[in-house]
């Protein structure tokens, strides 16, 4: 955690508004992410293994790291852009960020971390499972029907493209730290623009669109296991975001004791994740959900 007196030059993840009055605590993006890396080794490593081998199984891809742990690390690179920073600092929210982060990611070299595999079907397992990691506030059909706002909140057209880099480079500095991520940032990223990233996300929406209604069998096939694999990042990613968040916005250090805490009020939710056949059997529903135009 970080003192509002500290705070200045660390990327803000989020706070408790009650709290915050009281001890002037915000969680760091470094204390989110460690935070969420103990989560996940503590309590998720075997279901971790477990998705990875599906993801070299189905998709035959493989990274020189855990596939959760890649979401996980990037699931918050929207809220680095300087207007999140900003409304962190006053209201402790972020609106919208993960369409933010998806739109980002079309900045971030991946290429030391795939070893092998098809790069595209990669990043659309990222970016589903990112986007959806809020859904219980915004379902992806809820930001589907207000694309304009999820755009105009997540990338106001007032961005400048070198203070989008510089807030990815800051991100991906705190990745390494913590997760020993080597990521980099794309030579051609000067070319992008504000009005490239968020036509990216409206075409990214609209073939969700597409793929749920092709007929055809090959296509389904492959789109399915990427479906599949997204949702069972997902999961992980939910617990470890929502116990980090929880514990470290309370200004409570992260240890086992703290963590066990949290846990034991959402017991359901770590037991359905770690119950990895559950899950499986439960992903075809799950989509019918999430999906549901």
């Amino acid at each position: 955690m970080v003192r509002d007196s500290e705070y200045s030059n660390e990327l803000i993840a989020g706070c408790n508004p009650d709290i915050i009055k009281q001890s002037g605590c915000y969680e760091s993006i470094e204390d989110h992410l460690r935070g969420a890396k103990y989560v996940l080794s503590n309590f998720l490593d075997n279901y971790i293994v477990y998705t990875d081998n599906v993801l070299e199984k189905l998709l035959n891809i493989k990274l020189s790291t855990s596939i959760v742990y890649l979401a996980v690390a990037l699931h918050d690179l929207g809220k680095s852009l300087p207007h999140y920073q900003q409304k962190l600092r006053k209201t402790c929210t972020a609106p919208y960020h993960e369409v933010a982060s998806i739109a980002l990611l079309k900045l971030i070299d991946l290429s030391d971390v795939v070893i092998r595999g098809n790069h595209k079907a990669l990043m659309v397992i990222l970016m589903l499972s990112i986007i959806m990691h809020h859904h219980a506030m915004r379902p992806l059909s809820y930001i589907a029907r207000n694309l304009d706002v999820s755009l105009n909140n997540a990338l106001p057209t007032t961005l400048h493209i070198n203070d989008i880099v510089s807030s990815c480079k800051k991100y991906i500095d705190v990745v390494k730290r913590i997760f020993n991520i080597e990521l980099g940032i794309k030579t051609k990223c000067k070319e992008v623009n504000i009005a490239n990233l968020r036509r990216d996300v409206t075409v990214f929406i609209d073939k969700l669109r597409d793929i749920f209604k092709s007929n055809e069998y090959t296509f389904v096939r492959v789109s399915n296991y990427i479906y599949k694999i997204s949702i069972l990042v997902l999961k992980p990613l939910l617990i470890a975001d929502i116990v980090s968040a929880s514990v470290n916005r309370s200004c409570t250090n992260i240890d086992l004791e703290s963590l066990n805490k949290v846990i034991e009020k959402k017991s359901t939710m770590v037991s359905d994740v770690i119950e990895r056949n559950k899950v499986i059997k439960s992903v075809s529903n799950k989509l019918r959900v999430y999906m549901k135009w």
